[in-house]
């Protein structure tokens, strides 16, 4: 995924309209594409050990923490669409979790309508069989794998996939259409 040229991906965004994806790590993630020590630091950045420790510091309050509007003017984020605190985000988790205003994000009500369960970016593959692996998150999958057992596999093979890719600029809150505990 992080080859010499940009993944021609798109997308239709809430409007409705195409647009093409954009990646503005790109260039920073081209270096875990390289052999040898650029495979390794890629290996390192995206362990279990190193995401538990950023997801620790973007819980306390540190100088990147004060930088949310930057990140947020870098990936478009529209800020009116938000519940900012007085003095703005302490912690860069606030900022990522932040709150909706009300209206913000209506959930079409039709019946018989899809509504995804998440904002996030939808990849599908109509049909399962004609692919053997997905990379979802930078692993390798199948069918199989994904399901961790065989006759379920064999049953959905013909199936179609659907994965739901949260980017930054997407909604990061839970919700429920009933009662639950996350």
């Amino acid at each position: 995924p992080f080859a010499h040229h940009k993944p021609e991906i798109s997308f239709i965004d809430r409007d409705g309209v195409i647009v093409p994806e954009e990646f503005p790590y790109h260039k920073e993630l081209k270096l875990f594409s390289n052999a040898g020590a650029g495979r390794l630091l890629g290996s390192v950045a995206t362990s279990k050990h190193v995401s538990k420790l950023v997801g620790w510091l973007q819980n306390r309050q540190t100088p990147f923490s004060l930088k949310w509007q930057k990140f947020a003017a870098k990936h478009k984020i529209n800020l009116a669409e938000c519940e900012c605190p007085p003095g703005g985000f302490v912690r860069f988790n606030d900022f990522f979790t932040r709150k909706l205003k009300p209206g913000a994000r209506v959930i079409d009500q039709t019946p018989g309508g899809l509504v995804s369960p998440a904002d996030s970016k939808v990849t599908f593959v109509e049909n399962i069989s004609k692919k053997d692996i997905f990379i979802i998150k930078s692993s390798r999958w199948s069918l199989q794998k994904m399901l961790g057992n065989a006759a379920l596999s064999e049953m959905y093979k013909d199936g179609t996939l659907i994965s739901f890719r949260l980017a930054p600029e997407d909604y990061h809150r839970f919700h429920f259409p009933c009662d639950a505990r996350p």
